[in-house]
């Protein structure tokens, strides 16, 4: 499917807004850094911690939710104002709800988290109560432990709308979510039982080890990529391409995936939140995944990553405390 609309006009679609900062342009999706002092306490990455580790040049983590979901993607989350943080932390969250129905003994099941709630909560532990765009990733991981998640289809949170591939809330609901004071007690009372636990991420080494542990990573910082990326490589070994840093996006996304790929040296699958809706169907921006990949992300290489490590925010989300009545399916490619 293609899309008539200019570049600007798509990335302003998918909730961006264009500022000026030390005299560059910047795109904003709603990320805005922390302040030193609130992530003095961040718990760090522990090398010595006794965890299994999945083995092997490939650590594919969106395989879980894909098995938990009858063997197709769920839906993941779109964006639609600068709501970034919300749509990265939500999307870590969706896989790690997967890896953990798949690998613990205790029975969980797979539902998709509703968030926005938490996205509220972030904004408040920034400082910012009232309506409005933006937050900080390690707020939002901070909310998604200190708060906890519901259900997508718990009756009390307002219900999105399901596309092939996405979905996502109107303007409207997000911005109102935006605020902490906005959020009905009952949502905050469902999600309280169920919280993630979180850590800080510095080097690509603590980004691997974490992966390989079954802990998706939100992905937060200035770091920047290219709107149409490309592909490289062939067969079996082909993948969508949009390493090497060429802008600059104010941003949250999240890393689902690590491949030490025969040509290409360290690769990491890098999850959007941003899609072009054509009839029912959430079409990715950046371009269709090669070899099964869920639809929405790219992959990026090893100093992309290390930018984005320096610079940014990254947090890995783990130890959730499940949901555990029914399973339900979303169908999906």
């Amino acid at each position: 499917m293609s899309d008539t609309r200019t570049e600007p006009e798509i990335l302003k679609a998918c909730g961006g807004k264009m500022i000026v900062r030390g005299g560059e342009s910047v795109w904003d999706f709603g990320y805005r850094p922390s302040r030193p002092e609130d992530t003095a306490f961040v718990l760090p990455h522990d090398p010595f911690e006794d965890v299994p580790e999945i083995q092997g040049d490939k650590v594919f983590l969106w395989e879980y939710p894909r098995m938990c979901n009858g063997g197709k993607h769920p839906p993941y989350s779109y964006q639609l104002t600068g709501s970034c943080v919300n749509s990265g932390g939500q999307n870590a969250a969706i896989v790690r709800v997967g890896v953990e129905c798949v690998n613990l003994t205790q029975p969980e099941a797979f539902k998709l988290p509703f968030t926005l709630h938490a996205y509220g909560y972030s904004r408040h532990l920034i400082g910012d109560e009232g309506q409005g765009e933006g937050s900080s990733g390690d707020a939002m991981a901070r909310a998604l432990e200190a708060v906890g998640v519901t259900t997508l289809d718990d009756q009390n949170a307002p219900k999105p709308r399901m596309f092939e591939n996405a979905f996502c809330f109107t303007e409207q609901t997000e911005l109102q979510f935006s605020s902490w004071r906005n959020c009905p007690q009952a949502i905050k009372d469902a999600a309280k039982p169920h919280p993630f636990k979180y850590i800080a991420v510095t080097t690509a080494d603590e980004a691997e080890k974490e992966l390989r542990r079954g802990r998706p990573l939100t992905w937060a910082g200035d770091w920047g990529g290219k709107m149409k990326a490309s592909y490289k490589g062939a067969g079996a070994n082909r993948i969508l391409w949009n390493g090497g840093r060429s802008s600059t996006w104010n941003h949250q996304e999240c890393i689902f995936g690590l491949w030490r790929h025969p040509e290409f040296g360290g690769v990491w699958y890098l999850q959007n939140n941003w899609y072009m809706i054509q009839g029912n169907v959430a079409v990715p921006v950046h371009g269709e995944p090669a070899n099964g990949e869920p639809p929405g992300g790219n992959w990026i290489g090893d100093p992309d990553m290390d930018y984005q490590l320096r610079g940014g925010e990254v947090r890995g989300i783990k130890d959730f405390s499940g949901f555990v009545n029914g399973l339900i399916h979303f169908g999906n490619v």
